[in-house]
């Protein structure tokens, strides 16, 4: 806990994590997730950095791999490769990853919790649980949130907006099912901190979205995820979702009117 006590405020509430780090694929809902998981006070989690921390995870890779080799010698191709310290890039690494993530002092000043959601694990996946014990060393107690959705939709979605075409669309599931077998995998290696859920249970706001927030040590807020689910995040299939919570709103606001108007508040 000294990292936290180091940079977090005492007074403000504390998770069960002071990391939170969403693992998924391309029309998901990942951002949607991103949106509920920012309505908890003090948690700030950014969004996609096109794979940043994994292209860390390689650097991390190529120095230990460099140690191996004996450079005791001048005359060594790998000259100096013993003193290659691998906790010192570990401990700089970890602290200007947190600098980039919140950014904003004054952010910061009211951050518990932070991390951010990747989609592009179709591209890493095969070496993701080395990925995730990297991702340990360099966030605080972190959180793994691996999220997915029915994939018959996320294909169709991939298809619309080109990233494959009807002709490929085997080659679309086969992707999505050794992708999402990788994240299963990973959540048994990482059992304590590692929660599922689903585009679906997000907007269906089932038990499961529950049994996150309790997982996570945060309380439930509805109102706040209702505005957040009211909200048009990243592209058009959350559309009817929406349309039906601001009818549900609109509703609402016009019986807080009346009940105003006749109490003359």
């Amino acid at each position: 806990m000294i990292f936290f006590e180091k940079y977090f405020p005492k007074n403000l509430p504390q998770l069960n994590f002071e990391s939170i780090l969403i693992i998924s694929y391309g029309r998901s809902g990942s951002t949607l997730l991103q949106g509920v998981l920012n309505s908890i006070d003090g948690v700030v989690i950014r969004g996609e950095n096109m794979n940043m921390c994994f292209h860390l995870f390689e650097t991390y890779q190529a120095l230990l791999k460099s140690k191996t080799h004996n450079g005791n010698s001048i005359q060594s191709p790998f000259y100096g490769s013993e003193s290659l310290d691998e906790k010192y890039f570990l401990n700089r690494t970890k602290e200007t990853v947190r600098n980039l993530l919140l950014a904003n002092p004054k952010k910061e000043s009211t951050t518990t919790c932070y991390g951010f959601k990747e989609i592009r694990y179709t591209q890493i996946h095969e070496d993701l649980i080395g990925y995730l014990e990297f991702l340990r060393k360099l966030f605080p107690s972190p959180c793994f949130i691996f999220n997915t959705r029915n994939n018959e939709d996320v294909v169709k979605s991939w298809i619309s907006v080109g990233w494959y075409t009807e002709s490929k669309k085997e080659n679309a599931f086969k992707v999505l099912k050794e992708v999402e077998a990788s994240f299963f995998n990973a959540m048994k290696a990482n059992e304590s901190n590692s929660f599922h859920i689903t585009y679906e249970d997000v907007i269906g706001k089932t038990e499961k979205l529950e049994e996150m927030f309790s997982f996570l040590g945060a309380p439930v807020v509805e109102s706040k995820i209702d505005e957040i689910l009211s909200l048009q995040h990243s592209y058009k299939p959350f559309q009817k979702h929406i349309e039906k919570l601001h009818k549900k709103s609109s509703v609402l606001n016009t019986i807080i009117y009346q009940l105003k108007k006749r109490l003359k508040i």
